[in-house]
């Protein structure tokens, strides 16, 4: 006899957020800010209005800012009422990045 419910451990040839791109996901724990306003490499992607007081939100959870690029080494920059962040976050393919802004 043989049994039919045996399953591969290999993941499909799938490319979730389209063919070469990645995931990211910008969060800020900073309340006191108001609109955090997003740029990657000096484009507007755009802007954060709510803030997490505890833990690290998911990939896309509703009160982050997302985005799918294709992957590679972006220049992030945010400007909110009293902080702003700057530096590289690195996109991979098939992957989300999950990028906290901190106060």
């Amino acid at each position: 006899s043989y049994n039919t419910n045996t399953y591969s451990n290999l993941s499909p040839n799938s490319s979730p957020y389209g063919y070469g791109n990645g995931w990211v996901t910008i969060w800020t724990d900073c309340g006191t800010d108001g609109e955090i306003k997003v740029y990657l490499n000096g484009i507007y992607i755009g802007k954060l209005t709510q803030y997490f007081t505890s833990g690290t939100p998911d990939c896309g959870e509703s009160g982050t800012l997302s985005t799918n690029k294709p992957a590679g080494i972006y220049k992030i920059e945010a400007k909110g009422n009293e902080y702003s962040w700057s530096g590289t976050i690195t996109i991979t393919k098939d992957r989300c990045l999950i990028q906290g802004l901190k106060k």
